[in-house]
């Protein structure tokens, strides 16, 4: 490979790099900016009766922090991002094991009448994916960080 070639790649790998931390910003943007939207998508995703789930009076407001916490971590970078990428996977890994129990502990955590909620039978999947998703970001960024040590 020659010199041009390699440096060319090196800037796809790092544009790419970066997408990584700015999808993260902007998720985490959305999220402080929206935090009924997105619980309203996660619960239509998750239930088959969303409209019946009361959910508990803080919901909103950890929805709104916890963006407001990934968006500023991943806008910084650093230690603390790779932090946050490190729990990412652990959750990712628990979601991916067990798709049912991490949904029910979830329901049972932020809604007041948890037995009244009926999942969807998609819902296990798109978890099992999302911590898929999370387990290779993750892993390719712990990767990434021991190559480079």
């Amino acid at each position: 490979m020659d010199s041009e070639s390699a440096a060319w790649l090196i800037e796809v790998l790092l544009v790419a790099r970066s997408m990584a931390r700015a999808a993260f910003v902007a998720l985490g943007v959305v999220e402080a900016l929206f935090p009924a939207r997105i619980t309203d998508l996660y619960e239509k995703l998750a239930h088959e009766n969303p409209d019946d789930g009361v959910r508990k009076e803080w919901l909103l407001s950890v929805v709104r922090a916890e963006g407001i916490v990934v968006g500023v971590v991943s806008l910084l970078g650093g230690r603390g991002y790779a932090w946050l990428l490190n729990l990412m996977g652990f959750a990712g890994a628990v979601a991916a094991c067990f798709p049912s129990q991490y949904h029910d502990f979830a329901t049972r955590l932020i809604y007041e009448n948890p037995d009244q909620l009926e999942s969807t039978d998609r819902f296990p999947t798109i978890i099992r994916g999302l911590g898929v998703l999370y387990m290779f970001v993750s892993l390719r960024a712990w990767k990434r960080r021991r190559s480079t040590a």
